[in-house]
C-alpha cells in the first residue's frame, strides 16, 4: 500500500550514473554566511534532489581550484529540476589543493536578485536585473548582504542538532500523560523548532486522562471536609445540634464518595491508555478503541549494495514479502522476506540494457514474478501497477496516460508534464487505485486523483490545499475507510522540512493538509522522506526519517483515524547508523518497514518487523 517516498531523480541524465566523484566523501558546500559543510555524495544528491539546498549552492570537492554553483556541474545536475540547470561549466583543477579556498558568497545575492525579479515580473511590466560587468579574473562585484545567521540547511546535510521541543513543561509532582504528539493544523509547517512548547494543556472530555491503575482495589475516595455552620457565638452548643452537624458531615461525605467512584468507573470503562477516540470521516460518532503497532522483529539487513535512484517496492508471496530494487543502474534484483524472521531468498536477477527506473513485483493472477521498467520511446516515466491486469501509468507530454495490453490511453490531459514526479499508486479493494504525485517542481502543486480497478479514470484530478511554498514528492496509502497523502513541506528555502498529512473518504478528494508534529524520543531536527501503509479499524502507520546529517533516525508512529498518534514512536533503525528513506507495507497483522543504511560509501537496505493486531 506504500511506497518509497524517495529521491526525485526522474530527471537524471540517462547516460550518466556513474559516482560524482572518485572519492564521494570529499564534497564540500558553503551557505549564504560562509559556513562550509563537509558532506558526502549520497547526501549531497538527496538535498539537491529534495530541494533541501537550492540548485545554485556553492559546492567545491578536493582538487578544484575554486567553488561553482551545483546547477553548473554536470555530475550533479541529474539531481535538480530541469529548468534549473545551466549550461556546465568544466572547474579549473589545482591537483594540490586539500582544503577549500573562502566561498564568493556574492553569487547568492545575484541568484536570489534573479529569483526574486521572475517574481515580480509575473505582475506589472517585467524587469531586468544586469549585474554590472565583472573586473577582471571574472568574479561578480555586488555588494554583499549583512549576513544572518541560521541553521544550515536540512535534509541529509547539516540540519543541526537542537533541544526536542516536543518535550512537555509540566507543574511539580504533576502526572504526565502518555507521550501524543498532536497533528495541528499550521500555515508555517518549516518554521525550525526554535521554540521552546507550551505547557501541557488538559485534555478535552473526550479524551480524558486515563486514572491511574488502582489494580483491581476498590476506589477510595477521602471524605469531604464537612461544611462550616454559622451559629451565635455567644449561644452554647447543645447535644442535639452536634449531632446535626455531625450526621449532615457524614451526609455529605458519603455522597461525595458515591460520586466519586461512579466517574471513575465512567472512565475506566471509557478510557484505556492504548484507546485513541476520535469521530470517523462519515461523522458517525461511535467510539473505536485504537491499538498501537510494538516492534516485532529488529531490524536486519537484507540486500547490498542498493541503488538510490531507484525505488524499492513490495508485494505480498503468501508467507512473504517480494521485493524489488536495483543494485546497479542496471542490475534488477528481486528478493523474497519472510514475515517471521526477515530471512531472504534470491527471486530474481536480471540485467537491463537501459537504465533502470523501478523493479517491481508483481502478485496478481498467483505467484510473483518481477518486470523492470524504464523510460520507452513513447512513455516517459513509467510506473506498472500490480493489478489484475497489471497495466503501466506514464506521461506523453502533459499528458498522463495508461498502457495496458500494448495499448495507450489518455487518463488526464495535461495532467503530466517533464517536472512531474513518477506517480504514487494505492489500492482500494471495490473503489480502484488511488494516484498522487508533485506537478511543476517543487514550488508547484499536489495532485490527487482515482482510477478504477482496471487502470480507466475514475475521477477528475484535485489538488491537495498545501500552506507551504516548497512540495516534496508525495505518496500515497489508503485503508478500509480512507485515503491519506504524505509528504514533508516547507514554508521557505530556509526553513525545516516537515511532514504534513491529508486524509479524505475512499474514491474522494483530501481534505487540507495538516503538519504532523514530531513525537518525543528521537533526534529532533526535521522529518522528511514519509512513507505510510493503511491498517485496519480505520488506523495509519506512518514511518518518516528524522534527524541531522550524520544522526539520522527512520521512526514509526501509529495513528488513530482521526490522525491522533496512539502509543509510543517506534525508532527501527539500528543505533548509531545513518539511515534514511524508506517504504512501509502491511499484509494482514505484520508490517514491514523498510529503509536505507549508509555503510562507507555505498548503501544497504534494511527491514525490521512490526505487529500491527
Amino acid at each position: 500500500m506504500g511506497s518509497i517516498p524517495a529521491l526525485d531523480y526522474s530527471r537524471r541524465a540517462e547516460d550518466d550514473f556513474s559516482p560524482v566523484t572518485d572519492d564521494p566523501d570529499n564534497w564540500r558546500w558553503a551557505d549564504s554566511d560562509g559556513v562550509i559543510s563537509h558532506v558526502g555524495e549520497w547526501e549531497l544528491l538527496s538535498s539537491l534532489s529534495t530541494g533541501a539546498l537550492p540548485p545554485y549552492t556553492l559546492v567545491w570537492k578536493e582538487g578544484w581550484a575554486g567553488w561553482l554553483p551545483a546547477c553548473q556541474v554536470a555530475a550533479l545536475s541529474g539531481s535538480l529540476d530541469a529548468d534549473a540547470v545551466e549550461k556546465p561549466v568544466e572547474p579549473e583543477l589545482d591537483p594540490t589543493r586539500r582544503e577549500p579556498p573562502e566561498p564568493p558568497l556574492e553569487r547568492y545575492h545575484v541568484y536570489r536578485s534573479r529569483d526574486a525579479a521572475k517574481l515580480l515580473g509575473g505582475g506589472g511590466k517585467k524587469r531586468s536585473i544586469t549585474p554590472p560587468p565583472p573586473p577582471k579574473g571574472g568574479m561578480i562585484q555586488v555588494a554583499p548582504i549583512p549576513p544572518v545567521r541560521r541553521p544550515p540547511m536540512p535534509t541529509f546535510v547539516d540540519a543541526p542538532a537542537q533541544q526536542n521541543t516536543t518535550a512537555t513543561l509540566r507543574p511539580p509532582a504533576a502526572v504526565p500523560p502518555p507521550p501524543r504528539a498532536v497533528p495541528q493544523r499550521t500555515s508555517n509547517p518549516g518554521t525550525a523548532p526554535a521554540e521552546a512548547e507550551q505547557p501541557t494543556r488538559p485534555r478535552p472530555m473526550d479524551t480524558p486522562v486515563p486514572p491511574p491503575n488502582l489494580g483491581g482495589a476498590p476506589v477510595v475516595m477521602p471524605p469531604t471536609p464537612p461544611l462550616p455552620v454559622i451559629t451565635d457565638p455567644n449561644a452554647p452548643a447543645t447535644l442535639p445540634t452536634m449531632a446535626l452537624i455531625g450526621a449532615g458531615a457524614l451526609l455529605v461525605g458519603a455522597v461525595a464518595v458515591i460520586a466519586g467512584i461512579v466517574a471513575l468507573h465512567g472512565f475506566s470503562r471509557g478510557t484505556d491508555s492504548s484507546t485513541a477516540t476520535g469521530p470517523a470521516l462519515d461523522g458517525s460518532a461511535a467510539a473505536t478503541r485504537t491499538v498501537p503497532c510494538t516492534l516485532m522483529r529488529p531490524a536486519k539487513r537484507l540486500a547490498a549494495p542498493i541503488h538510490l535512484a531507484v525505488t524499492p517496492n513490495i508485494t505480498g508471496a503468501g508467507e512473504q514479502a517480494a521485493v524489488g530494487y536495483a543494485r546497479t543502474a542496471r542490475d534488477a534484483r528481486g528478493i523474497l522476506v519472510s514475515l517471521t524472521d526477515l530471512s531472504t531468498t534470491e527471486q530474481f536477477s536480471e540485467s537491463a540494457e537501459s537504465n533502470i527506473s523501478g523493479v517491481v513485483p508483481l502478485s496478481s493472477g498467483g505467484g510473483v514474478r518481477f518486470v523492470i521498467d524504464a523510460d520507452e520511446a513513447e512513455v516517459k516515466a513509467p510506473r506498472t501497477v500490480d493489478a489484475s491486469p497489471p497495466f503501466t501509468l506514464g506521461t506523453t507530454g502533459q499528458d498522463l496516460v495508461r498502457v495496458a495490453s500494448g495499448q495507450q490511453h489518455t487518463i488526464w490531459p495535461g495532467g503530466g508534464g517533464a517536472r512531474m514526479t513518477d506517480p504514487r499508486v494505492a489500492f482500494a479493494p471495490g473503489i480502484g487505485h488511488a494516484v498522487t504525485y508533485r506537478q511543476g517542481g517543487q514550488q508547484g502543486k499536489l495532485r490527487v486523483g482515482w482510477l478504477n480497478p482496471d487502470g480507466s479514470k475514475r475521477s477528475e484530478l484535485w489538488t491537495v490545499e498545501v500552506s507551504a511554498s516548497h512540495l516534496g514528492t508525495p505518496l500515497v496509502a489508503t485503508n478500509d475507510e480512507a485515503t491519506l497523502v504524505a509528504f514533508a513541506a516547507r514554508a521557505t528555502p530556509d526553513s525545516f522540512w516537515r511532514v504534513q498529512l491529508a486524509h479524505g473518504t475512499l474514491g474522494n478528494d483530501v481534505g487540507p493538509a495538516a503538519g504532523f508534529r514530531i513525537p518525543p524520543g528521537g533526534p529532533g531536527s526535521e522529518a522528511i522522506s514519509p512513507a505510510a501503509t493503511g491498517l485496519s479499524g480505520g488506523r495509519w502507520l506512518l514511518q518518516w526519517t528524522e534527524g541531522s546529517t550524520g544522526n539520522r533516525q527512520v521512526r514509526l508512529q501509529t495513528l488513530a483515524r482521526d490522525l491522533i498518534p496512539v502509543g509510543d514512536a517506534i525508532g527501527v533503525s539500528p543505533e548509531g547508523a545513518n539511515a534514511g528513506q524508506g517504504v512501509v507495507w502491511v499484509r494482514g497483522t505484520t508490517s514491514l518497514s523498510l529503509f536505507l543504511v549508509q555503510s562507507g560509501k555505498s548503501h544497504e537496505l534494511w527491514g525490521a518487523l512490526l505487529s500491527c493486531p
